[in-house]
């Protein structure tokens, strides 16, 4: 005889204090617990953390809490001042920081060489390079 033939039993998931608690389990003749209960790992997940425009993420998708996001401006486009190129899921699931901008690299025009000098980097340059 199995416990299956000689105890009926139905489980129900019920939830208790915000714990999915499982009842109606019960100890069969086979001294097995009827029926089988199987439990799986629920991890916290953030959902997709949302590219800025002129820009991406890697990885792409849902990320666990304690995971992070690199955040990449397109060619000829940086983070504003103050954006981070990388977020983080954290509890609550919520991103850290929530958000990052892209810009336009603000360009230079090429800086001119003195008469009987030269000049590095040649041609254009952006906000911020130094030129001798």
């Amino acid at each position: 005889r199995s416990g299956r033939d000689v105890i009926a039993s139905e489980a129900a998931v019920e939830n208790i204090g915000g714990v999915p608690t499982v009842k109606g389990v019960v100890c069969g003749y086979d001294r097995k617990y009827h029926p089988p209960v199987e439990c799986e790992v629920v991890v916290p997940k953030c959902a997709p953390y949302d590219a800025p425009v002129h820009g991406s993420v890697f990885p792409t998708g849902e990320v666990e809490e304690g995971e992070c996001v690199d955040i990449v401006c397109d060619d000829k486009y940086q983070l504003v001042p103050g954006s981070k190129s990388r977020a983080c899921c954290v509890e609550g699931q919520t991103w850290d920081p929530p958000s990052a901008e892209c810009e336009p690299l603000q360009q230079c025009p090429p800086f001119a060489a003195p008469q009987h000098g030269s000049v590095s980097p040649k041609g254009v340059t952006h906000v911020g390079d130094q030129v001798a």
